[in-house]
């Protein structure tokens, strides 16, 4: 598959089958069953599974090491700009993939790219709550653990994205949202103060900053809109290997802008979303009418 064929879902696809296919690949290439893998890597067999499924599960960058080291590779092995080999017209050409072991390098890479682009609009389609409006409570919960001074910085720097003087979107997926309210899922240990504490937040940027960026309700399954950052003519997709993605081909950028307009222009201005399913908030507060 040539990258001119994709959208950023169809890459997403692209990626998890091109690790699979090398994975299998450099097992049969040293003649180790999976078992015997699982013990070497220190990975267990039902990780390993997920790795090989015809849906992969994609390692983190622990994981993408100890694979290596266990099949006698690189982990650039694994990787379809990094593999050796690879040809013209494959993601080589048109891809950069960027070690970032932690989370502030992370930031900082997305936060060089914006400053660099000339253009004045970002989309900012986040897998969770946008990072820069997380309350302390919604951050506990998603890392397991108690807010630490590492993830503050993280959360500062990300906060600096949204002072840049450019205008952008936020777009938040409504199953999300609805999520928090009802306090389920991942987020089924929120309180009912914590909950509304976390939507008076989107509540008040939304109101703070509106026009310059506007948050946007959207059902990001069925647009079929995958997490990025788009700043411009550059399209980064921060979520696989610890790495970001960083996608520089034209025809790619032009596709999913263009989606990503359409779906913008068709999205529900957030406070016009809580007032239909949460109701009416004063400027000072909120209230989570459903939550139980």
């Amino acid at each position: 598959m040539t990258v001119r064929d994709n959208n950023a879902s169809d890459l997403v696809k692209w990626i998890k089958r091109a690790f699979t296919e090398s994975l299998r690949a450099q097992i049969r290439k040293e003649g180790i069953s999976v078992s015997r893998l699982a013990e070497a890597s220190r990975i267990s067999r039902s990780v390993l599974s997920g790795y090989l499924s015809d849906d992969p599960a994609l390692p983190n960058s622990v994981n993408l090491v100890r694979l290596a080291r266990a099949l006698n590779c690189e982990p650039g092995v694994f990787l379809p700009n990094l593999a050796p080999g690879a040809g013209r017209g494959t993601m080589t050409d048109v891809t950069e993939l960027c070690q970032t072991m932690v989370h502030d390098e992370r930031i900082r890479e997305m936060l060089a790219v914006i400053a660099a682009e000339q253009s004045e609009f970002i989309y900012y389609v986040p897998a969770t709550i946008p990072e820069p409006l997380k309350t302390n409570a919604v951050l506990e919960i998603e890392c397991t653990a108690k807010v630490k001074g590492d993830l503050h910085a993280h959360i500062r720097a990300m906060r600096s994205m949204l002072d840049m003087p450019r205008n952008g979107g936020l777009l938040i997926d409504e199953v999300l949202l609805f999520d928090i309210v009802e306090r389920r899922g991942t987020y089924r240990g929120l309180t009912p103060s914590a909950a509304e504490e976390q939507l008076h937040r989107i509540l008040a940027f939304s109101r703070e900053r509106f026009p310059q960026w506007q948050v946007k309700v959207i059902r990001r399954l069925e647009d079929r809109i995958h997490p990025c950052l788009m700043a411009g003519k550059s399209l980064l997709i921060p979520e696989y290997f610890d790495y970001i993605l960083q996608i520089h081909n034209a025809k790619v950028i032009d596709r999913v802008q263009g989606r990503l307009n359409k779906v913008f222009r068709g999205g529900t201005d957030f406070l016009h979303w809580h007032e239909m399913h949460i109701g009416p908030a004063a400027p000072g507060g909120s209230a989570i009418a459903a939550a139980g």
